[in-house]
């Protein structure tokens, strides 16, 4: 099936906040991807491979299966071991949703963490012991890993484009169950620019300096639930994996727009950033922002609204990690309609334990 309609030219984020000094916004958008010279022949995908020689030099144990081969942390809600800063939510029933994320490349993610910036269409509920989580979820951003000590699979120490599902609340990774970007069965690449696993090196934003977003796009289309970053259409899952039930066969239940760090010292707190590495009240030009998410009220046709639904759960710990209530939204302005910051640097800063 054909994806989506192109995105349309992002608008210059001129009515956006005090640029303190003239700092220049700017939206990565369509044209990003691998370069002509890095593409295969037409009619091909790219497959984003992982390192083997370094992989058999650090273990000598092949995985039994890809399932079991990504070391990443499955993004699910966890009892110590995990950070939030939840920053929008919205529980209407949506054909998906996008929103633009600040790209920055912090000094994290330490051994075996992640950093992950993201946003999560869902449905159902699983609940147990430590509450509930999403009975299923299509989730889509940029992560940063932290090589195991013992051995690594695929490393992401740059800011990388992450697709993700589960079917049953983060229980069984595998085929058609859940699991990271190709990894395993249930995605369809179809871009031959863009892929989950490539990353993003360049267009950084910089502390006073620069700053840089990349839409991320989660769209219900004609079936399938196509995936987009930096305004590419990526690929998609096949709506019919997904039960109609507790599921996103036909539409979501809620979109939610979040930072997340995974501890792997926990029960003390880690030293990988989130964001930028800087605390939410350092604002612009230093504090890792999301601005303009809209909710898809019919994917077929593109037409969305304004999400500028605060998420009210406060952050994981705040002296860790933390956010800012929302700001907006602003009536006249195509983008900083609504707005929030957000991240922290762990256990660098010294009220974090």
């Amino acid at each position: 099936p054909p994806p989506p309609a192109a995105l349309p030219a992002v608008e210059e984020a001129s009515s956006g906040p005090p640029t303190e000094g003239g700092i220049e916004l700017v939206d990565r958008g369509v044209g990003a991807g691998l370069a002509p010279h890095e593409r295969g022949p037409e009619g091909t995908v790219p497959v984003v491979r992982f390192d083997v020689e370094a992989y058999l030099a650090r273990t000598p144990d092949l995985p039994a299966t890809m399932a079991d081969f990504t070391p990443w942390p499955v993004p699910a809600p966890g009892a110590n071991d995990r950070y939030y800063t939840n920053l929008f939510r919205e529980t209407e029933g949506n054909d998906g949703a996008y929103a633009f994320l600040n790209v920055w490349d912090n000094w994290g993610a330490f051994s075996g963490d992640t950093s992950i910036r993201q946003v999560s269409v869902s449905a159902g509920n699983v609940c147990g012991s430590l509450g509930c989580t999403p009975n299923q979820t299509i989730e889509s951003g940029l992560i940063e890993y932290g090589p195991e000590p013992h051995g690594v699979t695929l490393d992401a120490a740059d800011p990388t484009v992450f697709v993700y599902y589960t079917l049953d609340g983060y229980q069984t990774p595998g085929d058609f169950a859940g699991g990271y970007n190709a990894l395993v069965a249930g995605w369809v690449q179809r871009s031959p620019v863009m892929a989950p696993g490539l990353s993003v090196p360049q267009d950084l934003s910089v502390h006073n300096g620069t700053q840089v977003a990349a839409r991320v796009d989660v769209r219900l289309f004609r079936g399938n639930w196509w995936v987009g970053f930096d305004g590419i259409f990526m690929g998609y899952y096949p709506a019919s994996i997904f039960a109609e039930v507790d599921g996103l066969r036909n539409q979501g239940e809620r979109v939610t727009w979040y930072g997340e760090v995974f501890d792997s010292f926990a029960p003390d707190p880690s030293p990988t950033g989130m964001g930028s590495g800087r605390h939410a009240e350092e604002r612009f030009g230093r504090a890792a922002y999301v601005r303009d998410p809209v909710r898809y009220m019919d994917g077929d046709t593109g037409l969305g609204a304004w999400s500028c639904v605060e998420d009210t759960r406060p952050a994981t710990d705040p002296d860790c990690y933390s956010k800012l209530p929302m700001i907006g939204p602003v009536s006249g302005r195509s983008s900083f309609r609504c707005y929030t910051y957000y991240g922290g640097p762990g256990a660098w800063d010294g009220s974090c334990n």
